[in-house]
């Protein structure tokens, strides 16, 4: 078998994969190591090849150039009934006229693959696994969304594949439903300890389940880390864009040294102001770089007797507070700030208040909130963030890191 650069046993490796659909680059040019046992997930937006990197993993569609390797094994032109995965649609395709037994037991009993005592005993295993044990005789239609996906699974299981892929399959559910069933599948995975490739265009989907993540756009793969690093340590804006939210300036390398970066953004009108992040392999002096800042990474108080918010300084700017926008767990601030600028910040509730805030004040429409809500629309206020989680991204491409 192939091992992927970390000396882990490589359960599916592309090599230099293309596909091409007439005129059209579906894919283009990528490589993969997927790791035995590794919940690994294709996050990208419609359209960036995803769906069709999965169908050539599946044997659904072949490559138009490249390599493609199963359990070490090339699999070119190997048809997908006779390829060691199995896959589960956002359409789960379950047998209406079947009950749940008769569904999950299906693709054994087509192919002959065991005997009817093994067939009974496998299917009660794989029922029981995704905590339907007591469900076999029902039919899909008296089933919710979440078990039917779970039926879905338990047929794809049952098989005992190599490699499980699943192709969006939490996209039919609703949100509270979806949230449970990413920690059960993950949980499920952790179980049956195959391989998983998730295809979704999902953040919090792949955040929460995978063990590495590829992002891809334009049929590229533009970055493959852990979902921490993907988060915390994008490599370039679109991925920093794509996961979650940033906040970005455009900005040029004015100072370096052997720890940290000093870059200068905004403009000349009075809204420029310097920022410091930690020094990048690559970065010169005088180059134009994209700076990144979370939302949650940034601080956000308010404006106190004789400090000087017009004096900035490092990683700080003044602004003025546009609109609160009240989300639950979290308040986002959009804050206006010199040269024509916005600013997004996120708080968390916690209900406890900082000093010299109340403990409870009142939004627009007269409902009391807790904590950080002290701050309203057009008050004055200081922005400042650690350096250590200022982002710099090079301006003019992704730097690819597999």
């Amino acid at each position: 078998m192939n091992k992927s650069t970390e000396g882990a046993v490589s359960s599916v490796e592309l090599v230099g994969i293309s596909k091409k659909f007439g005129d059209s680059l579906a894919v283009d040019n990528i490589s993969l190591s997927i790791r035995e046992g590794e919940f690994f997930s294709l996050l990208g937006p419609s359209g960036c090849g995803k769906t069709t990197t999965l169908r050539m993993i599946a044997g659904f569609e072949q490559p138009t150039s490249g390599q493609l390797y199963i359990a070490g094994q090339p699999v070119a032109g190997v048809p997908a009934f006779r390829r060691n995965v199995n896959t589960v649609f956002q359409n789960y395709a379950l047998f209406p006229h079947m009950d749940v037994t008769d569904n999950v037991a299906f693709g054994l009993e087509a192919t002959h693959a065991a005997s009817k005592t093994e067939i009974a005993s496998r299917v009660q295993d794989a029922l029981d696994l995704v905590r339907l044990g007591n469900y076999g005789k029902r039919r899909p239609r008296q089933l919710s969304g979440g078990q039917q996906q779970r039926v879905a699974l338990a047929r794809a299981l049952v098989n005992r594949p190599a490699v499980l892929l699943l192709d969006e399959p939490l996209g039919a559910l609703d949100q509270k439903l979806r949230k449970e069933m990413q920690i059960e599948l993950k949980h499920l995975q952790s179980q049956v300890g195959i391989t998983f490739i998730f295809v979704t265009h999902d953040q919090e989907e792949a955040l929460t389940m995978s063990d590495r993540i590829a992002v891809m756009s334009n049929g590229k793969v533009l970055q493959v880390d852990s979902p921490a690093t993907i988060y915390e340590r994008p490599n370039c804006k679109f991925v920093a864009d794509f996961i979650g939210q940033s906040n970005f300036f455009a900005g040029r390398i004015t100072g370096m040294d052997s720890d940290s970066v000093t870059v200068a953004v905004g403009g000349s009108d009075g809204g420029s102001f310097a920022v410091q992040a930690p020094r990048t392999n690559g970065m010169q002096a005088g180059q134009e770089v994209t700076v990144a800042v979370r939302p949650e990474k940034i601080g956000l108080r308010r404006v106190v007797g004789s400090d000087a918010i017009h004096s900035n300084g490092l990683n700080r700017t003044p602004g003025r507070i546009q609109r609160v926008i009240y989300m639950g767990t979290s308040t986002q601030y959009v804050v206006d700030i010199p040269g024509g600028s916005t600013l997004t910040v996120e708080r968390q509730n916690s209900g406890i208040a900082e000093p010299n805030l109340p403990r409870f004040a009142r939004n627009t429409q007269g409902i009391d909130l807790p904590g950080d809500s002290g701050l309203v629309e057009h008050e004055e206020v200081v922005l400042e963030w650690s350096p250590a989680v200022t982002l710099l991204l090079d301006k003019l491409r992704c730097r690819l890191r597999q």
